[in-house]
């Protein structure tokens, strides 16, 4: 099944490109909640949360495995499962979810826009056909909904990117005790 989903993630990547040329901003005043924190301070907890309290929209594990093609899966899962996608528990283990539906922190997506080299970004740190890419990207994953939900301890250093490309974001930044965190390391 592993084999079928990497053919697919690079098959239909022109299909996806095609997809975004397409796609005009339904709605330019989406918002975005970022989960920030420390690795081991509760950030997947606090993400399963606010994506089961509000009407929102995430990058599913399934979105997440195929990253190369999440307009395509999203459409997907818009049609064989549920326009309104929820997590099925708040089970992870260190920061893995394990139903599809389940959020994902979303990694190798990310990276497709964001730097590699250098974890920081700022804004001029990412090329404009990146930026556009990843809001049409983003803008189509969230609708029906209005508010996008991404939790990722590397977000921590993309704020100020973040803040620029969507003017309309949020941050919540998870805390725990420091000895507790340590020792949960």
């Amino acid at each position: 099944m592993k084999i079928i989903g990497s053919i697919l993630n690079r098959v239909l990547v022109p299909v996806e490109f095609f997809s975004k040329k397409l796609i005009r901003p339904k709605n330019a005043s989406f918002k975005t909640l970022w989960i920030i924190g420390a690795p081991r301070s509760g950030t997947t907890l606090a993400y399963q949360l606010f994506c089961t309290a509000f009407k929102s929209s995430y990058l599913t594990n399934r979105v997440a495995h195929k990253y190369r093609i999440p307009i395509i899966v999203r459409v997907f899962e818009k049609l064989f499962f549920s326009k309104h996608l929820t997590p099925s528990s708040f089970k992870s283990d260190l920061g893995r979810t394990f139903n599809q539906n389940d959020p994902h922190e979303g990694g190798q997506f990310f990276y497709q826009f964001f730097p590699h080299e250098e974890q920081y970004s700022v804004e001029k740190t990412i090329p404009a056909k990146n930026k556009s890419s990843l809001i049409k990207t983003i803008n189509f994953v969230t609708r029906p909904n209005e508010v996008f939900i991404s939790k990722n301890t590397i977000h921590s250093l993309r704020i100020r990117a973040i803040s620029s490309i969507f003017p309309n974001s949020y941050f919540v930044w998870v805390r725990r005790d420091l000895a507790e965190t340590v020792y949960s390391i």
